[in-house]
């Protein structure tokens, strides 16, 4: 799934069309976003407005499939702060649609048939923009939502459903081998120490960017679950809530795929923090005790 904004007709400023530019290199780093400026058609250009917006909507038409999820740029159309605006495109992201399509319309607005076609509507201001500015706005405005990292609810909820599952029992083991009070302290120690490093190296990476904003509890988590894979590297997950996995497999994959994902760059998702914040949280609790690694590979290697 990718973000295309389409609009009718070339930039007529060049200073806007700078500006796009910018944004559209920046974007590569967070959200993959392509930007496409479609030609008027010909016989637009000299028909009268309703031909000329129907000539315009055919064009666009011919050029959607039923996977593409489109929204329109109305005045109509539904206002969202800057934050909101990132948590639905996080939210729109999660859909099955092969494309999510922003449309920038011409000077008369969009043809009836294009609002029967659209999936939502957006608006970006009670204010009225020329068309050239409003895609320059909503470029700036998709690349400042890739910098709000892990800030709406749903991905806090998560976040906090995965520490209460695996934080309580990982908490009690601590204490069995540790003892109650030491148990608690490397506990909380574990928690505390995988979620800085891990927002330190996001911060090594990300230091040039002063818009880019991670919440940071995603690292703290990830560091809390390798640690619980550490004793039981067999319990049986949930991939995507329905396939069963090993945890030791799926520990695996998620290396794999926070390496990729983190080089890649792309998304909304801080992969780095992800990446690091496991690491930590495993080499942290063989750290505290080095007989654990020993223990670790016996029950790896006692199920092959």
């Amino acid at each position: 799934m990718k973000f295309e904004i389409w609009a009718i007709g070339k930039c007529a400023h060049s200073y806007l069309q700078n500006g796009i530019e910018l944004y559209c290199k920046k974007l590569k780093h967070y959200i993959p976003v392509e930007y496409v400026e479609w030609p008027e058609p010909k016989a637009a250009r000299t028909a009268d407005k309703e031909k000329s917006l129907k000539l315009q909507a055919d064009y666009i038409i011919s050029k959607i499939t039923s996977e593409d999820y489109l929204i329109l740029l109305d005045e109509q159309g539904a206002p969202f702060t800057s934050k909101q605006f990132a948590s639905q495109i996080n939210k729109w992201m999660l859909q099955s649609s092969k494309r999510i399509i922003f449309l920038i319309g011409g000077a008369f607005g969009f043809h009836p048939s294009i609002y029967d076609r659209s999936k939502a509507k957006i608006s970006l201001s009670n204010m009225t923009f020329s068309h050239d500015m409003v895609r320059l706005i909503l470029l700036e405005q998709v690349y400042r939502s890739g910098t709000f990292v892990h800030g709406d609810w749903m991905h806090l909820a998560f976040n906090m459903y995965a520490l209460y599952s695996f934080g309580t029992i990982l908490e009690y083991q601590f204490q069995e081998v540790f003892g109650q009070l030491n148990g608690r302290v490397f506990y909380v120690v574990l928690y505390l120490v995988s979620g800085i490093l891990a927002n330190l190296m996001t911060y090594f990476q990300k230091n040039d960017n002063p818009q880019f904003a991670s919440v940071g509890a995603s690292g703290s988590v990830s560091g809390i679950m390798f640690s619980f894979i550490i004793f039981y590297p067999w319990v049986q997950l949930l991939l995507f809530y329905v396939i069963p996995i090993p945890g030791v497999i799926a520990a695996v994959l998620y290396l794999i795929y926070s390496t990729y994902s983190a080089r890649k760059g792309g998304g909304i998702i801080d992969h780095t923090a992800h990446l690091w914040g496991a690491v930590t949280g495993f080499a942290l609790t063989i750290l505290f005790r080095p007989t654990l690694w020993t223990d670790f590979i016996q029950m790896v290697s006692d199920k092959f």
